[in-house]
């Protein structure tokens, strides 16, 4: 079951950062950069714990540690991505983008 979750995050932060790359081009930031950008953070988050769990597993404390390294990713400043999506949808007075 977490390895299908993986796999169905995986798409979901493809799809993600493909839709996004299509919507900004030309621009520096755009309203789908920003979702996309909070939406691979969390479903890194999301990874990140099935991963370990399937390593917990099916694994001995070096496939732990191994863990520890190969689920490093660049974090974002959600806080300030959240705050800004929800001044745009406030500035726009909609709640779709």
């Amino acid at each position: 079951m977490r390895i299908a979750d993986i796999i169905i995050e995986a798409y979901l932060m493809e799809s993600a950062l493909l839709r996004a790359r299509k919507l900004t081009e030309g621009a520096r930031e755009t309203n789908a950069a920003i979702f996309a950008a909070v939406l691979l953070r969390d479903a890194m988050a999301r990874v990140e714990t099935s991963a370990r769990s399937v390593l917990a597993a099916v694994s001995d404390i070096e496939g732990l540690r191994l863990s520890r390294r190969l689920a490093e990713y660049e974090p974002v400043n959600d806080m300030d991505m959240r705050r800004r999506i929800a001044a745009r949808l406030l500035q726009a007075e909609r709640y779709v983008v």
